[in-house]
């Protein structure tokens, strides 16, 4: 049976109908598909430049100390499988620094069973010079020196200790010794996932780690694998709370809350920190459990450059160093200054008054 000429004209009609609607779609498909991809890749620069922004704001606020000395107290409790948080660990850490360099003194006393265990003791000492470690002897109780003081290369002696110094003096860039936040958040070492709010003023970062990191660049990240950063956007980006996955292989996770002191112009400085980490090895029947308090207390900032040196803690500086002279505050030289003004002025009084007694005499009388 063959097709009549009207029927043919009506079927390649309606096939080129049906072409051109599907042609529609695929055109419309073709532009969602790529106004999707390059919204998304906007928007992850858009992320990026926000991560970079928060970034730049921690290195100047870092930067923006001129010196500090604090006191933490930390209590470090842990749980094995189905068991009750107990005390495990008191540590102290005595921190001061200045342009000369800083100095950790740690005082770590392990406790068994509740009970008090032995008492460590180690100093950091970095100064403009080298960095070395001290170590306190558990039967002389003297300190001594764990290695040889290592010497900064030229040029590198600021860089080195301003780096160090500004985890020190921000306490919340770095909760953990393993890591610090601006790393985790590094666009070349992790992948921002969102940059969202969380409530007024407040910023939440997710971020996952890059794969295929060189060994360099994992230390850094300290064995993170994800996480996500709640930020105070009214407070310099300050760390608020923050939830981190670490191995997946022993689920490993932790989570970080802070606190801060309630004065104008330290806004940005810890009062406390509170963590719980949660992990599970291979054959435990339930997650182990830990928990960390620090406490933080300022102390008066040092004015004596020599507590970062060898020698003040009675030992020899190396080969061609000298330990600085002690410095003395602004108040003691301009009590200083005070004082030889004083003593200039009676002088000059003194000298006055004996010209006029010569003046005096030496005038004759009338008549």
């Amino acid at each position: 049976m063959y097709m009549s000429a009207s029927n043919t004209n009506n079927y390649k009609c309606t096939m080129c109908k049906v072409i051109i609607i599907l042609l529609n779609y695929q055109i419309k498909l073709l532009f969602f598909v790529l106004y999707f991809l390059f919204s998304h890749k906007l928007s992850a620069q858009d992320r990026s430049s926000q991560v970079e922004s928060i970034r730049q704001t921690w290195l100047s606020l870092g930067t923006a100390e001129h010196c500090s000395s604090y006191r933490l107290s930390i209590h470090l409790y842990r749980a094995a499988p189905g068991g009750e948080l107990r005390l495990d660990e008191e540590k102290e850490t005595i921190y001061h620094d200045s342009h000369e360099g800083f100095s950790l003194d740690n005082m770590q006393t392990r406790l068994a069973e509740g009970k008090a265990g032995r008492r460590e003791r180690e100093i950091l000492l970095v100064n403009r010079i080298y960095a070395c470690k001290l170590r306190q002897d558990p039967k002389s109780g003297e300190l001594v020196l764990l290695n040889p003081p290592n010497m900064h290369p030229v040029g590198e002696e600021r860089p080195r200790i301003a780096d160090a110094q500004q985890s020190n003096r921000l306490l919340w860039l770095k909760p953990s010794r393993t890591f610090r936040l601006h790393d985790l958040i590094d666009p070349a070492l992790s992948r921002i996932v969102a940059v969202e709010s969380a409530g007024p003023d407040l910023v939440r970062v997710t971020f996952r780690i890059r794969s295929g990191l060189s060994e360099q660049d994992q230390q850094k990240v300290g064995g993170v694998s994800a996480g996500s950063l709640v930020l105070n956007s009214r407070w310099h980006h300050r760390l608020e709370k923050a939830d981190i996955e670490f191995s997946p292989q022993t689920h490993h996770r932790q989570t970080y809350r802070i606190t801060y002191i309630d004065q104008p112009g330290k806004e940005h400085h810890m009062k406390s920190l509170e963590s719980e980490a949660k992990w599970q090895l291979e054959g435990d029947p339930s997650p182990r459990i830990g928990k960390m308090i620090v406490g933080y207390e300022e102390l008066p900032p040092t004015d004596d450059p020599r507590i970062f040196y060898l020698s003040h803690y009675g030992l020899p500086e190396p080969e061609g160093v000298t330990a600085p002279p002690k410095s003395f505050p602004l108040w003691v030289w301009l009590l200083s200054a005070a004082g030889v003004f004083a003593t200039v002025a009676v002088f000059c009084g003194w000298i006055a008054r004996r010209r006029r007694r010569a003046c005096t005499k030496g005038t004759p009388s009338a008549g």
